[in-house]
Formats: C-alpha cells, sequence, structure tokens
C-alpha cells in the first residue's frame, strides 16, 4: 500500500532528521521544494515551518496545547507592571503575589497610591513586606523615572522591543528580563525571546537541547 510521511518526516524519507530540519526551514523562509509530503506536518496548523523544523516534540505538544492568549494587561500603567515585575525577580509566582499583596495592603493602609509609597522614607515599611533591599532600590528609581516622564507609553509603544529595553534599562534595577517580560505582557509584542527566562531556558533545553529555537 501507499507509505505516507511520519509527522517530521518533511521530505518524505521515512526518517526525522537534519534533512526533515533544513527542508522546513526553507519552507519558513519562502522556498518550498515540490518532495514536500503534507503528511508530515507535526502540530495541526496545516502547515509546514518552525515548529517542524525546531522539534517535533515540541510542535507536538504545542498542537495538544493549543492556543494560548495573552492576559489582558492591568489598569495600573507601565509604571506598576515594572514595579510588580521587580518584585517578581528570581521568586516564585506565589512568593511574589503574597509579597505585592502586602505592598498594595500598606499603600491602602496609608491612603496612598502604589507608586507613591515607594520613597525613601518608606524603605524599611517595603523591606518588611518581603522586598530585599536591591528591589527597594528600584522600585524607588521605577517611581522617580514615572514622575521625570521617562515612562511615556505612547512614545515606548512605537518603539521596537531592543530600543524600548534600551531606554527602560537606564532606570536602575531594570535588566533585559523585565524589559523582556514588559514587551510580551504590558506591550504585548509577539516577536520577542525571552533569553533569560529560566523556564524558557529549560523548556527548550529539554525539548532541542539548546537554550533557544
Amino acid at each position: 500500500g501507499e507509505v505516507t510521511a511520519e509527522p517530521g518526516d518533511v521530505n518524505g524519507d521515512l526518517e526525522v532528521d537534519l534533512g526533515d530540519a533544513i527542508m522546513a526551514l526553507q519552507v519558513a523562509v519562502g522556498f518550498h521544494p515540490p518532495e514536500i509530503d503534507p503528511a508530515s506536518d507535526v502540530n495541526g496548523d496545516g502547515r509546514i515551518g518552525l515548529a517542524e523544523a525546531i522539534s517535533p516534540a515540541l510542535a507536538g505538544d504545542l498542537r495538544t496545547v493549543g492556543p494560548v492568549a495573552l492576559p489582558e494587561p492591568g489598569n495600573g500603567g507601565l509604571a506598576l507592571f515594572l514595579a510588580r515585575a521587580v518584585i517578581g525577580q528570581q521568586l516564585s509566582t506565589v512568593v511574589a503575589r503574597v509579597i505585592w499583596s502586602r505592598i498594595e495592603a500598606l499603600a491602602r493602609d496609608g491612603g496612598e497610591e502604589v507608586l507613591d509609597i515607594f520613597r525613601a522614607d518608606n524603605a524599611d515599611a517595603l523591606r518588611a513586606c518581603g522586598a530585599s533591599r536591591a528591589k527597594v532600590k528600584a522600585l524607588a528609581a521605577i517611581r522617580e523615572a514615572e514622575r521625570a516622564g521617562w515612562l511615556g507609553e505612547d512614545v515606548l509603544r512605537t518603539m521596537r522591543p531592543v530600543e524600548r529595553a534600551r531606554q527602560l534599562r537606564a532606570i536602575w534595577g531594570i535588566g533585559q528580563w523585565t524589559c523582556d517580560m514588559a514587551s510580551i505582557f504590558h506591550f504585548r509584542d509577539l516577536d520577542v525571546w525571552p533569553e533569560g527566562d529560566t523556564a524558557v531556558i529549560r523548556t527548550f533545553a529539554r525539548y532541542i537541547g539548546r537554550r533557544r529555537p
């Protein structure tokens, strides 16, 4: 009977190997070799592309999970997003959420907006919420940047992620990871690779043996 390619076997030679990855990349850049077998589509999107080139296992899991929507951005603006991201640096989501809830309670009890409590005279109170000394300093820098007009979103939104990151990294305590999180989840840029994200690095190392596609 007729033999059809298995998922990932782009060139139809009954093996999934480097040749298939190369052919999938050719398709991704617009060159379409005539010998492609459509049955080699791995992630069920009806196309041959990067998913097939990077890792059939990853593409298969993407198919299982299905489309993932970005959460809607909060209403607090970029300064609050950066502050929350700073609190979350190198912490689990649960711990970061607890610390942030304490900070919100501190502001609420004082009758102030959250951003307004990131002052030097509040350093001890912020430390008592669980923020490290360095993070307290970073929160103060974010507040000052907001007050100085450095975080104007209309301008930042027009920038490419690399340009935006260059401007945001001028704020003390803001690194590339925080910039990447802002670009993905606040500005909702779709073409950002968070190179410094530990979860991303570990996931891709597990799928393809390296930290990035």
